[in-house]
């Protein structure tokens, strides 16, 4: 009886162990829906008013400025590839993008690789993607949305944040002495041009860096000098310190959902 009743006891547990992760898989569904729906909304009901209220007005914004600007229609050009991704991110937005295309408002044609409207609604849809990402991982008390940003501001920050000290000087002072070296030996950064598709990849593995990139180019460098015996060698340089960059902030990923190899191996609490 003794045994009979423990059996009994034990797929009680099991079972309300399931039911309780259901809901909370619900739950989570519950808030991506909501979020998607109205950016902004999963925050809110997460009674995060600000991040709500920041969400809700970055995204709309660029997105009715893209809109005005001439955006809001597929921006698929059948010449280039890459901008059948454009209306997927955009979906980001929500209905309201829909409800876009249905009213054939905008431009269907992309015109030129990424002109400004088509560019800001990307931009709000991939916004509010990370934002929607956020609210899930907050549900589990993950800083995922912060700490990744912040590795991508600044190469390493993400890991000095989650006390990760070594790994994040040592990320900061390699990527950053690569990307300089780089710019010493005559590299340029690539910015991306209709007629070379290569410079797409390219300039997306440059971005890697950072804000740092746009702040060379705005401050008139990062040209290069393409007669310099050493532009190619200083091209590479900067390339692989974006696609190093962005490895880092894949790790910092993995330390903010417990991902990672060297976390699965660390011992639990109680554990000797």
């Amino acid at each position: 009886m003794a045994g009979s009743s423990r059996a009994i006891s034990v797929e009680t547990e099991r079972g309300t162990m399931a039911h309780v992760k259901s809901q909370k898989n619900t739950v989570s569904w519950g808030y991506i829906a909501a979020g998607w729906l109205v950016p902004g909304l999963g925050y809110y009901l997460l009674k995060e008013r600000g991040k709500a209220c920041l969400a809700f007005v970055s995204v709309f914004a660029l997105f009715f400025i893209g809109l005005w600007h001439g955006g809001g229609g597929t921006g698929i050009d059948k010449s280039i590839p890459i901008t059948h991704l454009i209306p997927l991110v955009s979906l980001g937005c929500g209905p309201v993008y829909l409800l876009v295309l249905i009213m054939e408002m905008g431009s269907n044609a992309a015109g030129n690789l990424f002109p400004i409207g088509h560019t800001l609604i990307w931009l709000a849809g991939g916004m509010n993607i990370v934002f929607i990402a956020d609210t899930y991982f907050r549900q589990k008390d993950q800083k995922f949305l912060l700490t990744c940003l912040l590795s991508w501001c600044l190469p390493g920050a993400g890991h000095i944040s989650r006390r990760r000290y070594a790994r994040g000087i040592l990320f900061f002072v390699m990527i950053l002495c690569l990307f300089f070296f780089g710019l010493a030996l005559q590299g340029k950064l690539y910015t991306a041009e209709k007629d070379q598709p290569l410079t797409i990849l390219a300039t997306f593995a440059d971005l890697g860096i950072g804000p740092l990139y746009y702040l060379i180019l705005w401050s008139g460098n990062g040209s290069g000098n393409i007669e310099a015996a050493t532009s190619e060698l200083g091209n590479t340089f900067i390339l692989v310190a974006g696609l190093l960059s962005m490895l880092v902030i894949l790790d910092v990923f993995d330390l903010c959902t417990d991902r990672g190899l060297y976390m699965r191996l660390q011992p639990k609490k109680g554990e000797n």
